[in-house]
């Protein structure tokens, strides 16, 4: 069963949402309000969940080599410390994407885990 899940083409977080019908009019802006040159990068396609209330979707990205199986049932499991300390040494390139990346994953552990930080 988990091996009909797995991915056979990578697809930005963009081209899934517009593929699903999702209002994506907010991310041709940036965020002093002019037009993004590719709307598809920006700081919103590293979120971990998006809801739409056009479509009345919700969706929330997972990564197949995280998923097991067992008994038929398919299981999601990260280790979002080791990942988070992985991030971390990343970022010290100080490029954009890792400074996004460890913003997104750090936001989705304090949720995870009660705090209710960035979501």
């Amino acid at each position: 069963m988990l091996d009909q899940l797995r991915p056979y083409a990578k697809h930005s977080v963009y081209d899934v949402l517009e593929e699903l019908g999702f209002d994506l009019n907010e991310w041709a802006i940036n965020r002093g309000g002019g037009p993004n040159k590719n709307p598809a990068v920006n700081g919103r396609a590293y979120a971990w969940s998006y809801g739409d209330q056009k479509t009345n979707q919700n969706i929330f990205m997972l990564w197949h080599e995280d998923m097991t199986e067992h008994d038929g049932q398919i299981r999601y499991r990260q280790d979002w410390r080791g990942v988070i300390a992985e991030l971390e040494k990343k970022a010290s390139d100080d490029s954009q994407e890792s400074r996004q990346l460890l913003k997104a994953r750090i936001g989705f552990e304090n949720w995870q885990f009660g705090a209710r930080g960035n979501r």
